[in-house]
């Protein structure tokens, strides 16, 4: 079952995701805290090793995606902990060199044993949330940036992980106590930290988001922009446990519009954050919870595709990597109504349209799809059409999943619809 999972998400019979992040050892969401190296004052990394939960279940998942990936499969990776010998805050102080060299040195360790499982990375943040999580003291921008500076980017490209091959996001944080522009200038205005480093890395989570991705887009207009985490309905742990959502509708909508926004702000990509949790919104090591697109329930050997798994197929399946953004204008602006457009790199023209007014279902009498280890909804491939065909792909409330239909062009538009609103579409812009 957990193959079909990885199809669902990834396969060109599933909504063709093509960017995933991996924890770089635990994260908040696993059972409990690891790493890869606990041997204390293990300095040559002499002791370090990929656990059970990498070789077992991590890596073999990765490499399934990536043989079934539709569009092919970026990677990047994110650390949550640091080795407690390694982030020891006097030693910090009396000896950073030695700490943050050695710190460099893990990464490029764990890059190089993945890649002996015949995984690749595209990219790495630093730190993910350093407002939440940062042993390493990236908190401080300065302190990201000299790592970035001194040892991170030296050690990456003395093995081989040049900035062509390899891409380094700064920032990686959505908590408004950690400001997004001042952050970032502080690592971009240091010529000597920004040879290194090809992207700005946020979460969605960040109250004023676009306004700050507009202005270092204006600022860094040749670094890249990527919102790399989105998790919904996060909470603390009851007692007992009170299960996920299901057949939720709103959040369908709140992603829908919320990723037509991001790619309106200069954003290159959209990664949520867990493909799947259990029922309860499970494992998480720090006694809380979220919602995932995909809820297990291993007790009755299935799982369950919630409304925004959908949501999110409505551009992962149809908007190819390397697709640009053009110009899109309504003649007017009905409550929860976005639209969005891309051409693909094979010319064709996708129109992503947001039209959910109101979103009362969830639930159990809402639509969701129940999948087991034989059965699923698999979704057709999407091909190139010829000149002039326009495909529709429809999801609703009422239980249509990607419903196909034929569309035709017409030369008369009725303007006396008071409901009709009219796209117009600019390839030049």
């Amino acid at each position: 079952m957990s193959d079909r999972v990885i199809k669902d998400y990834f396969s060109a019979s599933g909504i063709g995701f093509s960017m995933a992040r991996i924890p770089i050892a635990g994260c908040d969401f696993s059972t409990h805290e690891y790493t890869y190296d606990d041997t204390k004052d293990d300095y040559s990394l002499a002791h370090f090793t990929m656990p059970d939960e990498e070789i077992k279940y991590k890596i073999p998942q990765i490499n399934l995606a990536k043989q079934v990936a539709q569009h092919g499969l970026k990677l990047y990776g994110s650390p949550w902990n640091t080795p407690h010998w390694l982030n020891d805050k006097q030693l910090l102080k009396t000896q950073p060199d030695k700490q943050y060299e050695t710190w460099a040195n893990y990464f490029v360790k764990f890059l190089d044993e993945y890649k002996k499982h015949g995984i690749e990375l595209w990219g790495l943040t630093m730190q993910n949330e350093p407002m939440s999580f940062s042993s390493m003291n990236f908190v401080n921008a300065s302190i990201e940036r000299d790592f970035v500076k001194k040892h991170l980017g030296p050690a990456l490209t003395k093995a081989g992980y040049t900035k062509d091959k390899m891409n380094l996001m700064v920032y990686d944080d959505g908590s408004t106590d950690n400001p997004m522009i001042q952050y970032v200038d502080t690592c971009l205005s240091d010529k000597d930290a920004a040879k290194y480093v090809t992207g700005i890395a946020f979460h969605c989570y960040l109250a004023n988001r676009y306004a700050a991705v507009d202005e270092l887009h204006k600022k860094y207009p040749d670094i890249f922009t990527m919102m790399t985490e989105c998790c919904q309905n996060f909470r603390l742990n009851t007692n007992p446990f009170t299960p996920s959502t299901l057949g939720d509708w709103d959040q369908a909508r709140d992603y829908t519009e919320q990723i037509i926004d991001t790619f309106r702000h200069w954003v290159s990509g959209w990664v949520e954050w867990n493909l799947a949790l259990d029922i309860y919104g499970h494992p998480n090591k720090d006694l809380k919870a979220g919602d995932a697109p995909l809820l297990i329930d291993a007790k009755n050997k299935e799982y369950l595709k919630n409304p925004n798994f959908y949501a999110i197929g409505h551009f992962s399946k149809f908007i190819a990597p390397d697709s640009v953004r053009v110009e899109l204008t309504e003649s007017k602006s009905p409550p929860y109504f976005k639209s969005i457009a891309f051409e693909r790199p094979d010319n064709s023209i996708v129109v992503v349209v947001s039209n959910m007014g109101t979103t009362d279902r969830k639930g159990k009498d809402s639509v969701y799809c129940v999948c087991n280890a034989t059965y699923c909804d698999d979704l057709d491939p999407i091909t190139k059409q010829p000149a002039g065909n326009i495909l529709s792909y429809q999801t609703s409330q009422s239980g249509d999943r990607f419903k196909e239909s034929q569309l035709k062009f017409t030369k008369q538009i009725d303007h006396d619809n008071a409901d009709r609103v009219v796209l117009t579409l600019d390839k030049s812009k």
